[in-house]
Formats: C-alpha cells, structure tokens, sequence
C-alpha cells in the first residue's frame, strides 16, 4: 500500500497489513484534521518505507506524557503520519492513502472529547479515552 501527500512532495509504502484502524476524537487530534476526527491506520514500524521527501515532525506530548511526533508536509501541510511509544506501530492518516476503500474505523476513541456532531455508526466500538487512558 502506498499514500503521500497533497501536493506529491512526500510519498511513502506500507509493505506490511495493517494492525488496526481507529478515529481519534481528543482535541489534539481536531486540530491536526482541522475540526474531525484523525482516522488512522496502524502500520508496523518495519513495514514503513519513506519513498521520497522529507516531511516536517511536530512533537506534542500525550495525556500520558508520553511523546508524539506528528509528521506532516511542510509544503501543502497535509498530516501523513504519528508516532509514539506507546502504539506498537505508526500511525498511517487514512487520507493519504491511495487506496482506502476498507480502511474504516474499527474502534472510536477519545470520545469524551468529541463534539456532538462527530458521527459515529451505530455499533462501532468507542472508548471514553485512549486504550490505556
């Protein structure tokens, strides 16, 4: 599988399934998807491959207080990627991919912060916080 960005600048593979797929609804994760939820894609750290460019890494620290470097294009500024200790993997932004025809969400979180017209399909799995919050 492989995704990028925008404007092409940054283009990356994925050469392994992924692990998951989830909807991040904290406030930080507004902010970077400018309003909705983050919908990403779990890749294993081994599986990535960076295939041209070089993005941009903003580092923000998690409720956990642990690190997250959210990587994104410093050109048209579209989000790519985040990374974290605390994730067995990294965490792929569906939008970039080039094929996301069955990468839906599998599991909600952070909903305690999510504003009431984040949609949610009846039956989908959420959590009030992170997996381990």
């Amino acid at each position: 599988m492989e995704g990028g960005c925008f404007c092409g600048a940054i283009r990356y593979r994925v050469t392994a399934p992924f692990l998951g797929t989830a909807a991040c609804h904290c406030r930080k994760c507004q902010y970077g998807a400018g309003g909705g939820a983050n919908y990403s894609a779990l890749a294993r750290r081994d599986a990535f491959e960076l295939l041209r460019g070089e993005p941009t890494i903003h580092e923000s620290t998690a409720d956990s207080g642990a690190a997250v470097k959210c990587a994104f294009c410093g050109n048209c500024g579209s989000p790519l990627w985040s990374d974290t200790p605390n994730l067995p993997g990294r965490a792929i932004r569906i939008g970039g991919l080039d094929d996301r025809s069955d990468l839906g969400p599998r599991l909600h979180i952070w909903m305690e912060e999510a504003p009431a017209w984040h949609i949610i399909g009846e039956g989908e799995k959420t959590l009030p916080r992170g997996p381990a919050g």
